[in-house]
């Protein structure tokens, strides 16, 4: 189709591949194998961002009476692997991996009066009152309130310091402890603006949190990493939800542990030293999540990379912020 492509800074006009001239056609494939790149790239980072399946559409420029997929689409390229990794299955399935038990079903369908549970037969009683839009946590600071911003010199070398062992601190846990140093040398090596000592100093720093005995809670079985968390409670002002995203979330039978990681300074001697701005982001989201999980106790804590320090926030400060709130509205 018609194009403009650059030549050697000179925008120049294809207007069909036919009878193009040997340097416009170089532009042109070139111009294509980068799309195609790019086209790779994404349906890579979809691969490894989907946090619990990822489904994938066969048809990206279907033409009429074909397969119903483009063969660069990034449906042939996971039916391919699929073909390579999970052969001779029956016809129209591919599976990989540890198949989930089917749970069979009863050979006489109950009535549905029976099954489900008695709030969802009664009708829904009109809302008092409507509720408020969505907010972070941080949409709750006062304005007198003072927030913590890494400004000034250096602000973004320690902004993509914070970026990096976060993601370490996301990915690394899933891994066995033998395989995370190779995997995080392995992930930070790919950022070719670090240097050595920048890498070597973010990777023990991600390392020493997750091989620090006092953060074995953090990393325990049920832990997951940026959990979503959207909810409201009767601790926050009346109609207000909370809609945020936490570093480490971990539910056990018995308790619920919120936690969020703090790269970007020192952790102060004691926990009358945390930034209100921080004391409130969690009280929100211990708030919440007290509404959700009545039965167990959840408690929330920082995690201060420097160090490392992990610093539980006792139930009357979250208290004091959250009221302090509310006084304010």
């Amino acid at each position: 189709g018609a194009r403009i492509h650059t030549l050697d800074g000179v925008p120049v006009w294809s207007p069909r591949k036919d009878g193009e001239v040997p340097e416009v056609a170089l532009a042109r494939a070139i111009a294509d194998a980068k799309a195609e790149e790019e086209h790779r790239r994404l349906l890579y980072v979809a691969l490894t961002r989907a946090q619990d399946r990822l489904l994938i559409a066969g048809h990206w420029t279907g033409r009429e009476g074909g397969a119903g997929y483009d063969p660069r689409s990034w449906y042939a390229l996971c039916l391919d692997a699929m073909i390579h990794l999970a052969p001779g299955q029956e016809p129209g399935v591919l599976r990989y991996g540890i198949e989930r038990p089917s749970v069979p079903l009863a050979d006489e369908p109950e009535r549905a009066a029976d099954v489900l549970p008695g709030w969802a037969l009664r009708p829904v009683a009109e809302a008092a009152s409507p509720a408020r839009a969505f907010t972070a946590p941080t949409g709750l600071l006062a304005k007198s309130m003072p927030v913590n911003a890494p400004f000034g010199q250096g602000r973004e070398a320690r902004l993509k310091r914070g970026r990096m062992i976060h993601a370490l601190l996301q990915y690394l846990p899933a891994l066995p402890a033998d395989d995370r140093e190779g995997a995080g040398a392995a992930f930070l090596a790919r950022d070719a603006s670090l240097s050595d000592e920048q890498r070597a100093e973010m990777l023990g720093a991600a390392l020493g949190v997750l091989n620090d005995p006092a953060m074995s809670a953090v990393f325990a079985p049920g832990g997951r990493p940026e959990a979503a968390i959207i909810g409201h409670s009767d601790l926050l002002p009346k109609g207000l939800v909370i809609n945020g995203r936490v570093d480490r979330l971990v539910v056990t039978p018995d308790e619920v542990l919120v936690v969020d990681f703090k790269t970007d300074q020192p952790a102060p001697d004691s926990v009358e030293g945390v930034a209100p701005s921080y004391l409130l982001q969690m009280a929100a989201y211990w708030a919440v999540l007290r509404e959700a999980w009545r039965d167990r106790r959840v408690s929330a804590a920082l995690c201060w990379t420097d160090g490392p320090k992990l610093m539980p926030l006792p139930e009357a400060l979250l208290l004091e912020s959250l009221n302090r709130v509310r006084s304010e509205v």
